[in-house]
């Protein structure tokens, strides 16, 4: 809710719902708020509702299958208006400026993001803001696809579908990504940003502050902050959303945003250097 409404307040978005589920309160809000429901079902959730039961974990279907819908997400703006960049966020952020013309003027030949857990480090980059070029990842979604079904077990030991954008769209030189500033995907544990314009609650959300700080009253403590350092938990106020996951996009032919409801917890991990990585890219041939 928290990002429909920012996304309207501070710019010139409009919000796109893409849901798999039944009808609930928050689609009834969604309706009355005039955001367009958009119904789809991501192709990997049967195979991750099989992979939850090889390893007894029943939540990887739910949980999972909204995070993979972002892959399918150049299809489905094809068959909606067809906009060539769309502007893909997780639920959990908070927009707080005009984001557009700096969008419009990002290269973006496949996807653009910005740092994960490290200010600089755009090699483990995070996938929770994501800049689209809907058109030239379209050439690559049915290899894509093929690539992630091959290797859905693999891509767990890396966050998944995020893995899935690190490993792929890369070849013999590095990633094939571009970078957006880190003041689009605005990370609260980094500290205070007065240029931030997208805030992402990259780990704990507010709403979890009460539970965090009675169940580890050490480092969450009120106390423990100090006024310079606030913890994501004092950095704003959001609340947790139902459903898969929401396109947010601009009128026009330009910039679009979208959202998916499942989060990831803050990592800081060492960079891989293109060697590392697990699974050969089919772009390392070309």
């Amino acid at each position: 809710m928290v990002a429909v409404h920012t996304a309207r307040k501070f710019t010139s978005l409009v919000p796109y719902f893409i849901y798999d589920g039944s009808d609930n309160d928050f689609t009834v809000w969604l309706r009355k708020h005039d955001v367009r429901i958009i119904r789809h079902r991501s192709l990997f959730r049967d195979a991750l509702a099989e992979l939850g039961r090889k390893k007894g974990n029943p939540h990887f279907e739910a949980a999972l299958s909204g995070a993979f819908s972002r892959v399918e997400l150049p299809e489905i703006v094809a068959s909606l208006d067809g906009a060539e960049r769309v502007l893909y966020t997780d639920c959990d952020v908070i927009f707080v400026a005009e984001v557009v013309p700096e969008l419009e003027a990002n290269p973006c030949q496949y996807f653009a993001v910005a740092p994960e857990g490290v200010l600089d480090d755009y090699v483990n980059m995070n996938t929770g803001v994501m800049l689209m070029n809907t058109k030239r990842l379209r050439e690559s979604l049915p290899e894509f696809r093929e690539y992630i079904a091959r290797n859905l077990a693999a891509l767990e030991k890396e966050s998944w579908d995020e893995a899935a954008y690190r490993w792929f769209y890369r070849d013999s030189n590095g990633p094939l990504w571009d970078r957006l500033r880190p003041e689009l995907n605005w990370k609260p544990y980094w500290g205070k940003c007065a240029e931030a314009k997208i805030i992402h609650f990259h780990g704990p959300k507010p709403y979890q502050r009460d539970h965090i700080e009675s169940t580890w009253p050490g480092p969450f403590s009120r106390s423990a902050h100090s006024p310079e350092k606030p913890s994501v938990l004092r950095s704003g106020k959001t609340r947790r959303t139902s459903g898969r996951s929401q396109v947010v996009r601009r009128a026009g032919p330009a910039v679009g945003s979208q959202s998916a409801v499942t989060g990831r917890l803050a990592a800081t991990h060492p960079s891989k250097t293109k060697s590392e990585y697990p699974i050969r890219s089919p772009f390392g041939s070309r």
